[in-house]
């Protein structure tokens, strides 16, 4: 069958019928009370292109349109209507007030410890579906509505199953379907006015943040298992539309691009504004205990690392509820159908549709998937869930990488999930323009990054927008560049980002090094980070304006070995011990046994290394006067003068707006599976200042924990750029004697542990801004 969104049944946008009309006459197998409709997999092909799912599909993009641009802190007062819905929100949170936990919490050693479920939650559940009728009736009369009490008994159905199963005590993406269903069907009697533009940004920033909220507690205080559970190989266990309708949020935003979604910081500043970041936070707060984000979150760390867009990222999380939610079976039995929103299979026709048996109290239904094989998060290998498709099941990780990251796979993982980005539109309509445009953008964005050409940021009508036109824009305010940048008072901060050093770019910086360098397995020379002053005429004529770059290829220079030696060293930072392997003792035992009973062959008991092997680097950044200073060649050297100034801390503590962020990778290696070692840059731009960190990182097992940290900062307004650098070292017997873990696993993150370690050294110098 055709796509979903090339059908004729997909409106262009979500049609509300007038309050007042009779409904649209349905087909007389539509029961009246709400029941469950899909009942094999073959039901299932005839539900993906029904009309009702389009018309789900449709409204939950008409949600995520108003949702553009709009700020949930400051959402647009509700209806009387909507202040009725969000009232009996309020009503279940008291009633979660009035049925405390009855099994303690597992971790204070309370009460009886189980891992999931705890049976107030049916005590809660009882209580909120005995009044929901009524309840659905008064707000469905708030609207003016005539016939209430029938009209509020059907959503009181979908009410009822919104807040998860009583019988299993899991909640899950399809109870918050069934909630967006609950929503569409009283927009469709006519108890919300979805044509009403305040309504309909009311009704996603308003409502649907405060039933999410509502579930999340429920989650937390029931400890709910997760419904049909994926592990780590789905977006989140419990939630898909905070990020859908976030990522519309975030559509329209000049600064923030999808991997702020990986920056703490980011993260802690908007959380409050955007449901996407919002929901990063919970996910950070709940898992942070078990393991790195990346690891608990895999898949949205891939979203966030290949997407170049929102656009891109709301476009491609359409196709991934689609498939992952509405297209399986174990969450599409679940649904009701009833007089408004309505499907009949044909297999109901035919008279063979029988309706499903009724659950069992604590009976265990659930749809266990097999457990994919070890993974690396970020590697685009088969693990991972099976989505339903055209052929043969699809890798949710391969399908990441084909909707997110683009290429010769996307417009096959577009067909394997039956549905175009944002659920349609009739060829030649306005949303299907609309989508189109977006489509557009986002091919050149991926045509422009395989072939190392900026894109430069378009305006609605294709133009690029004017300072005036920006946020902030105009003199001494924050203007994005065309290469993934910012411009702000003068300063023109930049990041660059390519795929791996191939082995011509790594030969080449070979013959500089030596021929027996010893690269770590992940070099990005390509990558970097540049921080440029670039005043007006008036300001730097006969003055040569400050260049800081950031780059791998000057880190790699500090790590390369003459006689022992560095050949690149900075005079002020101390030379990072040697280190040794535990076991490297008995290593050279057996090589110098070997060489005397084998007196005739050359054994090289002794190896002369040409680098550091943990590539423990003191680089700083390369700090230039001149334009060329951005290229990494040409200008004067900008030398560093000690200062006895420090960085105001307390001015980056303030709640200043993060106008820009960035994180660039520059080297990693695994030191032969004995450990990590990274180095990163990172910066983030405020309307007050800018700040970088350039963080080594390393880990030998069993032998020692190194962080070498370079911080640069700028307060707009003054004459010098302060650098600090510091070290922090501890090896594994002094963390040991501290009482401190000794297991490399409790060493993953540097930003956990890092504060831990012992200071070592610190220095600050400072750079004036023109030389």
């Amino acid at each position: 069958s055709a796509p979903l969104g090339r059908r004729g049944a997909v409106p262009t946008t979500f049609a509300v019928r007038p309050a007042k009309t009779a409904m649209t006459t349905l087909a007389p197998t539509a029961p009246a009370v709400p029941r469950r409709a899909i009942v094999s997999e073959e039901d299932m092909h005839e539900w993906l292109a029904s009309p009702a799912c389009a018309e789900l599909i449709s409204f939950v993009n008409t949600l995520a349109d108003s949702m553009v641009g709009v700020d949930t802190s400051s959402a647009p007062a509700a209806s009387p209507g909507l202040c009725a819905l969000m009232a009996k929100l309020e009503k279940l949170n008291a009633l979660a007030d009035a049925h405390p936990a009855q099994r303690g919490i597992p971790a204070l050693g309370v009460g009886l410890s189980v891992r999931y479920g705890d049976p107030a939650f049916r005590a809660w559940h009882d209580a909120m579906s005995e009044s929901a009728a009524d309840e659905m009736a008064e707000f469905v009369a708030s609207g003016g509505v005539a016939d209430a009490a029938a009209h509020g008994e059907e959503i009181a159905r979908y009410w009822v199953d919104s807040f998860g199963s009583r019988a299993r005590l899991d909640y899950g993406t399809g109870h918050e379907a069934t909630f967006a269903i609950a929503l569409l069907v009283a927009c469709k009697v006519g108890a919300i006015d979805l044509s009403d533009a305040v309504d309909c940004k009311a009704l996603a920033a308003t409502v649907l943040p405060a039933y999410l909220a509502l579930s999340r507690r429920l989650v937390a205080q029931y400890r709910l298992e997760p419904a049909g559970s994926h592990g780590v190989w789905c977006v989140d266990d419990y939630a898909f539309l905070p990020f859908l309708l976030g990522a519309a949020q975030l559509e329209s935003h000049q600064q923030l691009r999808p991997r702020g979604a990986l920056d703490a910081d980011i993260v802690q500043c908007y959380a409050d504004k955007y449901l996407y970041l919002d929901q990063i936070r919970h996910l950070v707060a709940t898992k942070a205990s078990c393991a790195s984000f990346e690891e608990t979150c895999p898949i949205l760390t891939d979203i966030a690392r290949l997407s170049k867009s929102w656009a891109v990222v709301r476009r491609g999380l359409s196709a991934l509820w689609v498939a992952e939610v509405l297209g399986k079976y174990p969450v599409a039995q679940h649904i009701l159908f009833g007089k408004t929103f309505a499907f009949t299979p044909s297999g109901a026709e035919r008279g063979t549709m029988s309706e499903p048996a009724e659950v069992v109290e604590d009976d265990a239904i659930q749809a266990h998937w097999p457990e994919p094989p070890p993974h690396r998060p970020g590697a685009a290998s088969g693990a991972g869930k099976g989505v339903l498709s055209a052929g043969a099941p699809v890798s949710i990780v391969a399908l990441v990488h084909q909707l997110f990251g683009g290429g010769a796979g996307y417009s096959q993982a577009q067909a394997s999930v039956h549905v175009r980005a944002g659920g349609g539109g009739l060829p030649g309509s306005e949303a299907a323009a609309r989508w189109e445009a977006i489509e557009d953008e986002a091919a050149a964005i991926r045509a422009g990054n395989a072939g190392g050409t900026p894109v430069s940021s378009r305006a609605p009508g294709g133009a690029t927008p004017s300072p005036a036109t920006r946020p902030g824009g105009g003199i001494g305010g924050p203007e994005e560049t065309s290469a993934g940048g910012i411009r702000i008072h003068q300063w023109t901060i930049k990041s660059t980002q390519r795929p791996l050093a191939d082995a011509t770019e790594l030969a080449t910086l070979a013959e500089e090094l030596g021929s027996s360098f010893t690269f770590p397995e992940m070099a990005f020379l390509q990558n970097h980070l540049t921080l440029c002053f670039e005043p007006s005429d008036a300001v730097g004529e006969g003055k040569r304006p400050l260049c800081i770059r950031l780059d791998a290829a000057g880190a790699l220079r500090g790590c390369a070995l003459l006689h022992g030696e560095r050949l690149l060293a900075d005079p002020r930072a101390p030379t990072p011990s040697a280190l040794r392997l535990p076991d490297a003792g008995r290593w050279e035992a057996r090589l110098q046994a070997l060489a005397a009973a084998l007196p005739h062959v050359d054994v090289q008991s002794e190896r002369a290394d040409s680098s550091d092997w943990t590539f423990s680097t003191t680089y700083r950044g390369t700090f230039k006067f001149g334009a060329d200073g951005a290229q990494g060649g040409g200008g004067e050297i900008a030398a560093a003068a000690p200062s006895s100034k420090k960085i105001d801390y307390e001015l980056l503590k303030q709640k200043d707006p993060i106008l820009w962020s960035e994180e660039v990778p520059l080297f990693e290696s695994e030191l032969d599976d004995n450990g990590i070692s990274i180095l990163s840059a990172r910066v983030r731009v405020m309307n007050s200042a800018w700040f970088a960190l350039m963080r080594f990182w390393l880990r030998v097992d069993g032998v020692l924990v190194r962080v070498h940290d370079t911080r640069l900062f700028h307060k707009f307004g003054e004459s010098t750029v302060l650098v600090e650098y510091t070290t922090r070292e501890d090896t594994f017997a002094a963390l040991a004697a501290r009482g401190l873990p000794t297991e490399p696993r409790a060493y993953l993150d540097p930003n956990t542990v890092v504060h831990t370690l012992t200071l070592t050294h610190k220095h600050v110098d400072e750079l004036p801004l023109l030389g």
